[in-house]
């Protein structure tokens, strides 16, 4: 794989990854239409570790405010309310992987068979657009992040099971449900890319996993290159997001995942 191909599957990754727009959907479309094949287990690793590269950058203090609170608790040190807090965050971020969890061990062979699926692919793009028109004018006011709850979080983590689906955005779901929870904007759009760091550790332990059982892919600058892109089109997308979560056209990416999945769902057709 050249320099260019690693780059710009790295730019891809990154920004489908947190772009309401679902990654998978658009790995299975560039592999229908372009042609276009994931190199290999060992760039898989590499741009997987660039994504959450990108989630650390952009909530390095979220994270470090849970992990601090965390540690408090566990090691018995726990002198401010915001430990317990933060402790309760992690706790619901815990509950709110489960489905994902589940679905995504349980469900394996069913999601990897639905890969092969444009139009699935297709459709799930058409869906996520009536997902994002649903949220796009909703969290104006709400609850904070501390308040997310236990409850809140498990509907989040079924919308991120959804999500395993092709086509089905994982940011565009579970930032939705936040907001349909009663969450406000930049709450909602934290506990997702939250909830996305154990999302994707879990994507990367299980491509390590099978990477050393069946060594097979890419080798030298192409796998820095790749997760090198990965990570600063991932934190690019994120700022976007926000962005436009923050001015209220957090829809607008609707009328894309529309336009792409028609395109499809009509090649489809034609074949």
């Amino acid at each position: 794989m050249s320099p260019v191909q690693a780059i710009f599957l790295g730019v891809v990754q990154g920004l489908t990854e947190f772009l309401p727009v679902s990654s998978s959907g658009h790995l299975v479309i560039l592999q229908d239409l372009l042609g276009v094949q994931m190199p290999g287990l060992s760039f898989e690793v590499m741009v997987h570790g660039g994504t959450l590269v990108a989630v650390f950058l952009a909530f390095g203090e979220q994270v470090w405010y849970v992990v601090r609170g965390v540690l408090a608790v566990v090691f018995g040190k726990s002198r401010h309310p915001s430990h317990r807090e933060a402790a309760r965050i992690a706790v619901a971020l815990l509950v709110g992987s489960v489905p994902a969890a589940v679905a995504g061990v349980g469900l394996r062979r069913l999601f990897e068979a639905w890969f092969q699926s444009p139009s699935l692919a297709g459709l799930g793009l058409i869906c996520t657009g009536l997902v994002l028109i649903a949220g796009g004018r909703l969290g104006r006011t709400g609850r904070g992040l501390r308040e997310v709850g236990f409850g809140r979080a498990l509907v989040i983590g079924v919308a991120q099971a959804v999500a395993l689906v092709p086509g089905i955005s994982r940011s565009g779901s579970t930032i939705t449900a936040g907001l349909w929870m009663g969450l406000q904007r930049q709450a909602a759009a934290e506990f997702s890319f939250l909830l996305s760091i154990p999302a994707v550790a879990g994507a990367l332990f299980l491509d390590i996993k099978e990477l050393v059982q069946s060594p097979a892919g890419v080798e030298g600058v192409a796998l820095w290159l790749g997760a090198m892109s990965a990570a600063v089109s991932g934190y690019f997308a994120i700022r976007v997001l926000l962005r436009f979560l923050r001015t209220g056209r957090y829809y607008l990416f609707a009328y894309y995942v529309w336009a792409v999945g028609i395109l499809v769902m009509a090649r489809q057709l034609q074949a």
